[in-house]
């Protein structure tokens, strides 16, 4: 980083390989420099434009880059400061939609505008349900409900995702309580976790805080963990999961069978279930393979003595066959879609009244 005059620095990245790594760094900067600062008894706050011009796109030398960088910080201070834009156009509209997205979940969680929905699952044994999947949604107060595949890598990639995750844990046990209240019997709650909120090494205190704070019992909370997570340091990994393990908390594994799951790892891990991929429960009725791949899975499980559950079963042709192949709960649209709190409640209450 050199100043180049006034207020104008130039900053040079070298060995960025891709489009949201620049992005992330952009609104790192626009971050870093909005917060406030203390200065003479005083906090202080300021603001930037950024223009980015990247190699080889925009240019192959020094003279031609810092130009185009310049036309585009131009064009940021034209269109409301504080803000960045790219020389180039395709990567200029992806930014925007990366800022866009990333401003607005610090928004977001600012306002209070996310809300868990909750899948239930079911017992094939009796048909009962015996926990829910939570969902989180985004209220967003121009394009409405946002699903989390809108936001959810945005979210990863700015680090947001860890306050998003402690939130979703926290709220999950309050509403799993709230139903007790309420008259519901006991239901677990599955929440997914972020192979970046393992990273960040306090998700034992997270749940602690959230079990202490709503007095939900440890035993009704499962953390659903993606094949992702092997990508982290696994000493590390198995020392964190053996502190979950302790506290009470369940272990499930999510899209088993899609990622980088060794079978070695099933013998490390204290895992409670596996969650079959609805990838190979859409097709288990057409495909020999996925058919296969089902029951193996489900086989396997059971020689562990770990639960089974299929995720997209959407009619009864794909119920039946998981049945048979001894699957032990479900969920997906055929039961219900994912369901605001207290319409999920209605919907236990009305199946116990039948």
């Amino acid at each position: 980083m050199s100043r180049h005059g006034g207020d104008v620095f130039i900053i040079l990245l070298n060995n960025i390989h891709d489009d949201d790594s620049i992005n992330y760094m952009v609104d790192m900067l626009l971050t870093e420099v909005s917060s406030p600062f203390a200065f003479a008894g005083r906090n202080i706050s300021t603001s930037c434009s950024i223009g980015v011009a990247v190699y080889p796109t925009d240019g192959h030398d020094f003279e031609k880059l810092f130009g185009r960088a310049c036309k585009a910080m131009s064009q940021a201070k034209e269109e409301g400061r504080n803000t960045a834009r790219f020389f180039t156009e395709k990567l200029n509209t992806d930014s925007l939609h990366y800022l866009n997205i990333a401003y607005g979940l610090r928004e977001a969680l600012a306002h209070h505008q996310f809300e868990l929905h909750y899948q239930p699952q079911i017992s094939l044994k009796d048909a009962q349900v015996i926990g829910a999947e939570a969902l989180i949604r985004w209220h967003h107060p121009q394009n409405g409900m946002q699903p989390p595949a809108q936001f959810i890598s945005i979210a990863e990639q700015t680090g947001l995702i860890v306050e998003m995750g402690g939130w979703i844990i926290e709220e999950a046990c309050r509403q799993g309580m709230q139903w007790q209240k309420n008259g519901l019997p006991p239901l677990s709650v599955a929440v997914n976790v972020s192979a970046v909120q393992f990273r960040r090494g306090n998700l034992d205190k997270v749940i602690i805080k959230a079990l202490e704070k709503t007095g939900l019992n440890p035993q009704l909370l499962e953390l659903e963990l993606t094949e992702s997570i092997l990508l982290e340091d696994i000493d590390h990994l198995l020392a964190q999961l053996d502190g979950l393990k302790k506290l009470g908390v369940k272990l499930a594994i999510d899209d088993f069978g899609t990622g980088y799951f060794s079978l070695a790892y099933l013998k490390k891990f204290n895992i409670d279930r596996l969650k079959i991929d609805q990838s190979f429960v859409r097709d288990i009725n057409t495909d020999p393979n996925d058919a296969a791949i089902v029951r193996a899975i489900v086989q396997m499980a059971h020689t562990l003595n770990l639960e089974v559950i299929a995720e997209g079963v959407e009619d009864e042709a794909m119920l039946k066959h998981l049945r048979e192949s001894g699957c032990d709960e479900v969920q997906g649209y055929l039961f219900s879609k994912p369901l605001p709190a207290d319409a999920f409640e209605a919907f236990i209450k009305n199946m116990y009244s039948m």
